[in-house]
């Protein structure tokens, strides 16, 4: 840091960590905590480390699995609607995907897709509207 020099408190104050925490952890945990704490990046323990140490593996309570987050009250809708949403939108990709299997399948075989002769019928009405609509004009034109 360029003002790391300017900026560095003139006397270093001793931790108050240890004096507000140690008796509220257990002395596993106070370990784990002032190793985590470290000011020195390369003297931190990793992720794994910090799984591995006697406060996660030996120390009471056990690890168990959460069948008490099964009966959990509460407005859960975002996550609700997420899933239902996520479950709509993938059983709408399968349907689009079968009926494009479908229209691939049914122009191999020669027979016009569903909702084909709809589309060309009413993209000629459309051009043929737009024509007359032109040639209105220009009759408009011509006459005056």
């Amino acid at each position: 840091m360029q003002w790391f020099e300017l900026l560095r408190p003139a006397q270093r104050l001793p931790s108050t960590f240890a004096e507000k925490y140690r008796d509220r952890v257990t002395p596993e945990a106070f370990e784990l905590l002032c190793a985590m704490f470290l000011y020195d990046p390369a003297a931190q323990p990793s992720a794994s480390d910090v799984l591995e140490h006697p406060y996660f593996t030996t120390e009471e309570p056990q690890p168990a699995r959460a069948i008490e987050l099964a009966e959990l009250e509460g407005d859960w809708h975002e996550f609700e609607s997420k899933a239902l949403r996520k479950e709509r939108d993938r059983v709408d990709r399968e349907a689009r995907r079968a009926a494009r299997g479908e229209a691939e399948k049914r122009k191999t075989d020669g027979a016009p897709v569903e909702g084909e002769r709809d589309a060309k019928r009413a993209r000629g009405e459309a051009e043929v509207a737009e024509t007359e609509a032109q040639m209105g004009v220009e009759d408009v034109q011509l006459q005056e």
